[in-house]
C-alpha cells in the first residue's frame, strides 16, 4: 500500500495535519511519500519522520493561483505519481487538489497499475469574491468532478462541496496540534514566566477553554452564544478562546 500526500504552501494546521497522517501510515507499515514546497519540508520536516521512512519530493505549489506555476506543478506531479504509482494520492486544500486532480487526469493506468484514488481534505473556505473568488470556485468543481472522496474539516465546506457536485463527502476530523517552541536565548524553559488568563478562575471555577483559527467557518460564533446562557451558573464557568 502506497499514499501520496500533497500540500500547498502552508505554515501551519494543514501540514501538521499531513505531517500526522504521514507518520501514521509509516508507523503502520505503509509506505507514504510527501509531495509539496521544498520549504514545508524545511519547516515541518517530512524527510525526518519515523526515522526517514516518509520521504520527501519538492513540488511548488504557491499560496495562490498563477497560471504558469500551476501549469508546471501540475506537469511534475504527473511525471512524479506516473512513475511513484501511489494507490492513494491524498491531497490537501482546494488548489492542491484541483492540481492532483488534473495530474492524476494524464497518468495512464496499466493492468498492474491503476490510476490512484483520489481523496481531497478541504482545510478552508475559498475567497469570496473577484478574480481570485472566480478561480477558486472552478478548483472547487475541479476537485468535486474528479476527487473519489473529499472530506471537509467544517460543516459549511461539506455543504460547497455537495452544492459543487462532489460524489462522496465525509467529515476531517483534524486534531489540534500545539508545536513545541524553543525558548528565547537565556530564559530556560522551567524560568520562562507564564502569562496570566485574563480573570484567571478560582481552582473552584469551571474552564472552558476553545482553540482554533479565528474563523467564521470554526464555529465560534456558536460558542459564544452558548457561553451567554450559562451567565446564570454559579460558579459561572469562564471562557477561554485562544487562537
Amino acid at each position: 500500500m502506497k499514499v501520496a500526500f500533497v500540500l500547498g504552501t502552508s505554515t501551519g494546521g494543514t501540514a501538521r495535519h499531513v505531517r500526522t497522517l504521514a507518520a501514521g501510515c509509516a508507523e503502520r507499515g505503509v509506505a507514504a511519500g510527501v509531495f509539496g514546497p521544498e520549504q514545508t519540508d524545511r519547516d515541518f520536516g517530512f524527510s525526518r519522520l519515523a526515522g526517514g521512512q516518509v520521504s520527501f519530493t519538492p513540488v511548488e505549489i504557491a499560496d495562490r493561483p498563477r497560471v504558469a506555476r500551476d501549469l508546471r506543478a501540475a506537469r511534475r506531479l504527473r511525471r512524479l505519481l506516473a512513475a511513484w504509482r501511489p494507490d492513494v494520492a491524498h491531497a490537501h486544500g482546494l488548489r492542491a487538489g484541483a492540481l492532483t486532480a488534473i495530474a492524476l487526469a494524464f497518468v495512464r493506468p496499466t493492468v498492474y497499475h491503476p490510476r490512484p484514488a483520489l481523496v481531497v481534505t478541504v482545510h478552508n473556505a475559498p475567497a469570496a469574491g473577484g478574480a481570485t473568488g472566480a478561480v477558486y470556485r472552478v478548483l472547487e468543481r475541479i476537485v468535486a468532478g474528479r476527487a473519489d472522496s473529499v472530506l471537509c474539516v467544517a460543516p459549511d465546506l461539506e455543504e460547497r462541496m455537495r452544492a459543487a457536485g462532489a460524489r462522496r463527502v465525509g467529515r476531517a476530523l483534524v486534531p489540534a496540534a500545539v508545536p513545541a517552541e524553543t525558548p528565547a536565548a537565556g530564559v530556560s524553559a522551567e524560568t520562562s514566566p507564564a502569562r496570566p488568563l485574563p480573570g484567571e478562575p478560582a481552582p473552584d471555577r469551571p474552564l472552558v477553554l476553545a482553540a482554533g483559527r479565528l474563523a467564521a467557518q470554526k464555529g465560534f460564533g456558536t460558542l459564544l452564544e452558548a457561553a451567554a446562557g450559562w451567565r446564570d451558573l454559579r460558579p459561572e464557568p469562564l471562557l477561554v478562546i485562544a487562537g
